[in-house]
């Protein structure tokens, strides 16, 4: 009599659990996945924070403050091909950056177009156009001689 409450128990006892365990492994994937997900999210936390150290460490070596929030570089030069147009900007510091259309420069400012002359960029619903400046050469070659 024992022996058949006992295997009564088991059997019921299993019955159970093999009804809670469907539940039981979904609900273990969805942790499982939270996790990897998170754990996806922290690392890639990581190293942003790593990056932003090391560039903070780079601009510390080279004396660099391109930083400033209201700093607005000079417009060196534009190059590029089949519309992939990059723009270089150099710091009053010396500190040069070069980007491409919706990169943000370290001010804040970012980057709305690239032509073939000039550079928008957009700060707090301000815009600015930088233009290349033309050598001095380039600027008197061009008027009348004699002139």
């Amino acid at each position: 009599m024992k022996r058949i409450s006992l295997a009564l128990l088991l059997f019921f006892s299993a019955t159970v659990l093999a009804e809670e365990s469907p539940h039981t492994a979904e609900s273990l994937a969805k942790i499982n996945e939270q996790v990897a997900i998170l754990t996806a999210r922290l690392k890639a936390l990581e190293l942003q924070l790593q990056i932003d150290t090391k560039q903070a460490e780079i601009s510390k070596l080279s004396g660099s403050t391109i930083s400033d929030e209201t700093a607005i570089p000079i417009l060196k030069s534009i190059e590029g091909v089949d519309g992939n147009m990059y723009a270089n900007f150099v710091y009053s510091d010396g500190g040069k950056i070069s980007v491409e259309k919706g990169d943000s420069l370290p001010s804040g400012w970012v980057v709305e177009s690239i032509g073939v002359k000039s550079v928008i960029l957009s700060k707090e619903r301000k815009k600015i156009r930088l233009s290349l400046r033309m050598p001095q050469s380039a600027k008197t070659s061009t008027s009348p001689a004699g002139h």
